[in-house]
Parts: structure tokens; sequence; C-alpha cells
């Protein structure tokens, strides 16, 4: 996000996607209406039973991708001792793929392609109705580019709810 910041800033792009929450955002910035609502689960191994709770985890190392706003969103529910920061999404599905550890917390889209991209099948259970947080994408600009993000807002406007529900299926 603060790459992504700093060449919003330098002029370099006009338009970000961002997920931080609009009340914490910079008074220099405008966002649009939400682009996309992904919601992130905890998914179990299969020698487990499924979780309803980061609390049901018990002792158990839950594993998540490193990001500043997976880390803030998930706030402080685990010890930094039961939890493993991964550098990226494929590191962590393989981990929990090879019983290295035995929970994670993902969104469904990452997951399923994963595995479809790697021809597996999933083998994880999750609580599809329970989701431990989410995220709210949005495009963001610099405020003098005001104009460029009513036109981001009139184009999602545009789109039907159908429609909308066809594009996050395609993803």
């Amino acid at each position: 996000l603060q790459t992504s910041l700093e060449l919003l800033r330098s002029g370099m792009v006009d338009l970000i996607v961002d997920t931080t929450p609009a009340e914490n955002h910079s008074p220099n910035l405008v966002l649009s209406k939400p682009l996309l609502k992904t919601e992130y689960f905890l998914f179990a191994h299969p020698s487990i039973k499924p979780l309803d709770a980061i609390d049901d985890a018990g002792g158990l190392i839950v594993g998540i991708r490193r990001s500043e706003q997976n880390e803030s969103a998930l706030g402080a529910p685990i010890p930094n001792e039961r939890l493993r920061l991964f550098k990226n999404s494929e590191g962590l599905f393989s981990a929990a793929l090879e019983s290295r550890i035995k929970v994670f917390i993902s969104d469904e889209i990452t997951l399923f392609h994963f595995l479809s991209r790697n021809r597996l099948s999933n083998i994880f259970s999750y609580r599809k109705h329970k989701p431990v947080f989410e995220k709210v994408f949005r495009a963001a600009a610099l405020r003098k580019n005001l104009a460029l993000i009513d036109s981001v807002n009139r184009g999602l406007s545009a789109i039907d709810r159908s429609e909308r529900e066809k594009l996050r299926n395609k993803w």
C-alpha cells in the first residue's frame, strides 16, 4: 500500500485500489464506492474438525499471508506465538497442504484459484457464513482528482447486482 500511495502522490499513477477503511483514510485522498468486498475465512485441515471461530483453534498455529491490511483486519485475537505469517499465499497454502499448519485464514477466491491452477481439490473445511474479517476494496485518488472518482462511481452504479455477481464468480 505504501508504494501505491507514493506512486499516487508522485503523479506516476492517478488511481489505486485500496482496502483502508474510509474512517482511517488520509484527508488528501477521495475514495470510490466499494469495488469489491472480500471475506476471509478460517480454513481447517481435514485432520481437525471445522472451526467456528479463531478461539476454537486452541493451541494450534494459525497461518495468514503477511500484509499490513491482513494483520490490522485480524486485530489481536491470536497471540503472536500462535500466528505464522507467510510471505505469499502460495507459501501459506503449500504449508497447509503439507500439514505444516492445520489452520489458516484466507479468502475463497485466492485459495480456490491456487487449487485450480495446481489441479487440486479443496480438502479444507470452513464455515461459509462465518467470515473472520472482510476487506472492502475501493478506488482511491488524490482529492484534486475528484472527477476521476466520480467517473469510477458512475461506472460502478451502471453495473447491476446480477452482473456484479457474475464478475465476482468469474474471478
